[in-house]
């Protein structure tokens, strides 16, 4: 399975969620940055961190595909 299949292969419930989540994070985290008003610099700081980590778990959330399980007959049968 190459690169482009896993993006458009369906994602399991679980990382739907984390993908998301992480996606509201991004969101948040970039408010933060973008904003013109005068936030302490610690603040700043964890923005950035956010938005790292919302990134990277919304990137591996979605390239994450379920394998299809073996049949325990197909193993027999080749044997």
């Amino acid at each position: 399975m190459n690169i482009l299949e896993r993006c458009s292969a369906p994602v399991p419930e679980l990382f739907r969620k984390l993908r998301n989540t992480g996606l509201i994070l991004v969101g948040a985290g970039s408010a933060v940055l973008a904003s013109q008003l005068e936030v302490a610099h610690k603040l700043v700081n964890i923005a950035g961190y956010i938005t790292l980590a919302g990134g990277m778990i919304a990137a591996v959330s979605q390239l994450t595909v379920r394998e299809p399980v073996p049949d325990e007959n197909e193993n027999h049968e080749q044997h």
